[in-house]
């Protein structure tokens, strides 16, 4: 063998391996909620259930009434995501074409999405306590936006950059505001770049875990991760089935939702990181 076959062997090798670190453990979980009782730690495991059962996944939406965290971390997920791409569009296109605090957001920016969760819980806490926004879905989603947005505006800075200014010199020169040359010109040709930013803070959103469980302790305010973590008692039992059907369901949307997208997020992130 060549060289560069070698060195292609080596290459699908290790694919290979990332492959089964995080495709086995997901295969696993889908074999688990579909056990019945008793059959969790059989010898030798059984990847394939003798007698497939779907009495877990009707647990959960009848005695454990995941509908309502299913709907919290969709509602906390879109806020989160809108906030942050809104927001971040509008701070990104300030930098990047009227240069308004460059020198100055840009390290701050850096600094806020290289922090540890932890530093911004207290602070965070303390504030959405006063005002009120402790249990509730917008408090939650706004936490969510605390470290989503610089990320937002971190990703937006390239694809604006990206695009000609000179495209918006001709909508202004045709009678565009700047505000209009922005909605009407410079969003859509930058779609690409809005899609994948969307598509990376609706993930982080729907998977966040840390400030889910500081913000909410009421069934009405939490979302799938934190009801997750409830199906685990070790000092009285932990409920395999459920909580294996509760990891599927809660893995099931986005895995669907990143194949809807994923040509829109791998062409946003290339574009963007063409030129800036």
């Amino acid at each position: 063998m060549t060289r560069k076959s070698w060195l292609m062997s080596f290459v699908y090798l290790v694919i290979a391996i990332v492959l089964a670190v995080e495709v086995l453990p997901m295969l696993w979980m889908l074999s688990t909620s579909l056990k019945q009782n008793g059959q969790f730690f059989t010898d030798p495991p059984r990847w394939i259930p003798a007698h497939p059962t779907l009495e877990h996944y009707q647990t959960l939406f009848t005695e454990l009434r995941f509908t309502r965290f299913m709907i919290n971390s969709l509602v906390v997920a879109t806020l989160a995501t809108v906030i942050s791409v809104g927001l971040g569009a509008l701070g990104a296109y300030a930098i990047a074409r009227i240069r308004t605090g460059e020198k100055l957001f840009m390290p701050l920016l850096f600094v806020q999405r290289m922090a540890p969760a932890v530093a911004l819980l207290i602070p965070l806490f303390i504030l959405a306590a006063n005002v009120g926004a402790l249990n509730t879905l917008w408090g939650l989603a706004l936490a969510h936006v605390s470290f989503s947005l610089p990320t937002a505006v971190w990703l937006m800075i390239g694809f604006f950059r990206e695009l000609p200014q000179s495209i918006e010199e001709a909508a202004l020169i045709d009678g565009c505001s700047r505000w209009q040359a922005l909605l009407r010109v410079v969003l859509p040709l930058t779609a690409p770049g809005l899609a994948a930013t969307a598509i990376l803070t609706a993930i982080g959103s729907w998977n966040e875990f840390f400030f889910a469980v500081v913000f909410t302790n009421t069934p009405q305010a939490q979302t799938l991760p934190v009801a997750l973590s409830n199906l685990v008692i070790p000092i009285i039992e932990t409920r395999w089935g459920p909580m294996a059907s509760a990891g599927v369901l809660t893995v099931l949307p986005v895995f669907i939702f990143a194949l809807l997208v994923q040509r829109h997020l791998v062409s946003g992130l290339t574009g963007g990181a063409v030129k800036g």
